[in-house]
């Protein structure tokens, strides 16, 4: 014989009252969420942050690559930094290693692969030579700079327009900065009176430096940021 159990409405308020939460449980479970969501999220923005620094860094060493491939072909033999009609190191170098092939705009920021840093967000061509930083926008036009000065000439023994074979230290010798114009625009005279003036200090304040070995280098150079740059002249140049 079924029998039927009921529960007296005593009973069943009581159940009710304890499947619920109070107002002041849900208020603190909310204080606790907001609280971890504000510990949490200046951390994942640092890693991203940081995941952007490391990204930078590899097209870098990808491009220092790209200097010895180009370097391999022409019989150790570096490019210049400009050889006109809009050829700058960068179109040169692109061309031996067929990653971008765009002698002009793109329409997509992705196309330019290691040729954009992460962090800059409005570039659309290989480091062109097209004077946008004139104008405040000066990386449209590229993400790096080479260490070098302009023509078919090395000038001042720096690293582009040398030969593999004239670099004395290339663990010291710089061969490429975050730059918002396809060369640092330095004068031709010593170390000491030379300056990066479209440098760019996209990574906590701090920049990447591309040395002839291929390591790079993440730091806050003074003379890089600050007008002059004092380095000793195996920084500059190949020779010594």
């Amino acid at each position: 014989m079924n029998k039927t159990i009921k529960h007296s409405s005593y009973q069943t308020g009581i159940y009710a009252k304890c499947t619920g939460f109070t107002l002041i449980e849900l208020l603190v479970v909310i204080s606790i969420i907001s609280l971890l969501i504000s510990i949490l999220l200046p951390a994942l923005g640092n890693a991203r942050a940081s995941s952007r620094t490391i990204m930078c860094q590899s097209n870098m060493r990808q491009i220092g690559q790209g200097f010895i491939m180009y370097a391999d072909t022409y019989e150790g033999q570096l490019p210049f930094m400009w050889q006109g009609a809009g050829i700058t190191w960068g179109t040169l170098v692109d061309d031996i290693m067929g990653i971008c092939r765009k002698n002009s705009f793109v329409s997509d920021r992705s196309q330019l692969k290691i040729w954009n840093c992460p962090e800059n967000l409005i570039q659309d061509s290989v480091c062109q030579e097209w004077g946008r930083y004139t104008t405040g926008q000066g990386e449209k036009d590229t993400s790096y700079s080479g260490n070098g000065y302009n023509g078919r000439t090395s000038y001042d023994n720096q690293y582009l327009g040398s030969k593999i074979d004239q670099i004395k230290s290339p663990s010291q010798l710089a061969s490429a900065f975050e730059a918002s114009y396809y060369r640092y625009l330095a004068t031709q005279d010593s170390p000491s009176n030379k300056s990066l003036y479209n440098a760019r200090n996209p990574h906590n304040e701090k920049s990447n430096i591309l040395f002839a070995d291929s390591h790079v280098v993440t730091d806050r150079p003074r003379g890089l940021y600050a007008g002059v740059a004092r380095f000793k002249k195996p920084f500059w140049y190949a020779t010594w």
